[in-house]
């Protein structure tokens, strides 16, 4: 039956390739017309799940290697599904099951202050040197802006930073916090660009201790300080907010928290910049591979899931822009700085891991060139002068 499943599920979704399925050494052929691509079930049991989570099943069975793709890779064959497999969302998003599904979703978006650290941890505090081998020199583990084809990575993440600073009008007076610091490379940009101070917050103890190392070094020192803290437990007054990276793991029930926090932190001419992963479509799932092994509690909102949080602070709306395949670019960069330092990575992690970050970095590429996701750049003031009137002012 779950064989059945599998053939049922290719042959409906791969519409561009012929595949030829091998099982227990008979060769099951779905044709398109093309040269085959091939897919050797090593383990048949791993697809008694394929009905009720197909996608799941399939990055775990690449995971467990139950199956292998002898003459193509992961990304290829994700490809040539997740196309179809969008289109089928968009079908069944009207549905009063898929309505179901979504009154539920926030059930697994819960991010009270103890699961918010521990799901922070799940990701952010593994090996510091795992991040060392697949970021650029800044550090930057969010989506670079690039303004020209020939843009390196780090000129990108450089990009991204300097866009981010004109967005919030920065200058030596400014009181700055940044909600969600990461590895500080922002705060730090800051600092040493625009001589404003900056505080940073992290739930990521591996992270906070990274800025910390590096503010040891810093000439800007005074203007710069990090917090292991949540943003809900901070309490000063400050007249620029950034958030990069950090909304999608806020969760749908936290949302109007988030954002009146902001409101009741920001000073009344101050301006909040918050770049986010967004969905250009309708309100999705996020997928149960990246909620169970990549980012629990994480979700990827459509501006209809936050503009009525926005509504409810008191905040304004004074600008959004939508970056499409910079995030595509950015992710093509780390899988390639991944693949080269593989044997690297395999003195820290398994192969399973690998396998299992490879699968997170290709099927994160595709939801952007395949899928409903972009970056939301909003930027939030309380008065509707605070920002300027005619936006080439900040390109």
């Amino acid at each position: 039956m779950s064989f059945r499943v599998l053939k049922f599920l290719i042959k409906h979704l791969i519409k561009t390739r012929s595949v030829i399925i091998k099982l227990e050494g008979n060769d099951h052929l779905i044709d398109n017309g093309t040269d085959p691509l091939i897919l050797q079930i090593n383990n048949k049991k791993f697809l008694n799940k394929i009905f009720y989570a197909p996608s799941l099943v399939l990055t775990e069975g690449y995971m467990d290697k139950d199956y292998e793709l002898s003459n193509s890779t992961f990304y290829e064959f994700s490809e040539l599904l997740i196309e179809n497999y969008n289109k089928y969302l968009e079908k069944i998003s009207n549905t009063l099951i898929f309505r179901i599904i979504l009154i539920i979703n926030p059930l697994f978006q819960l991010n009270f202050v103890k699961s918010s650290k521990s799901n922070v941890a799940s990701h952010y505090d593994l090996s510091d040197r795992l991040y060392d081998l697949f970021l650029d020199e800044t550090r930057q583990y969010s989506c670079a802006y690039f303004e020209n084809e020939n843009d390196t990575l780090t000129q990108a993440q450089t990009n991204k930073m300097s866009r981010l600073a004109d967005k919030l009008l920065l200058n030596s007076n400014d009181r700055v916090l940044d909600i969600g610091c990461g590895w500080g490379s922002l705060s730090r940009h800051f600092a040493d660009h625009h001589d404003c101070k900056v505080k940073g917050v992290s739930l990521s103890e591996e992270q906070i201790k990274y800025c910390n190392d590096q503010l040891k070094k810093s000439d800007k020192k005074e203007n710069l300080s990090y917090s292991l803290q949540d943003y809900r437990d901070e309490e000063n007054s400050y007249t620029k907010i950034v958030s990069v990276g950090m909304f999608e793991h806020v969760g749908k029930p936290f949302y109007k928290t988030y954002f009146k926090k902001i409101y009741n932190l920001l000073s009344d001419d101050g301006i909040a910049v918050v770049h986010t992963i967004g969905n250009i479509r309708v309100p999705k799932m996020t997928p149960a591979f990246i909620r169970k092994y990549i980012f629990p509690g994480g979700y990827i909102p459509s501006l209809s899931e936050i503009m009525p949080a926005v509504e409810k602070s008191g905040l304004i709306i004074s600008d959004i822009e939508v970056l499409r395949l910079h995030y595509a670019k950015t992710l093509s960069h780390w899988f390639k700085n991944f693949k080269k330092e593989e044997k690297e990575v395999l003195k820290l992690y398994d192969d399973r891991f690998i396998r299992m970050w490879e699968a997170y970095l290709n099927l994160s590429e595709l939801s952007f060139t395949k899928g409903d996701n972009v970056i939301f750049q909003l930027v939030l003031t309380k008065k509707r002068d605070s920002f300027p009137l005619v936006r080439k002012k900040i390109n």
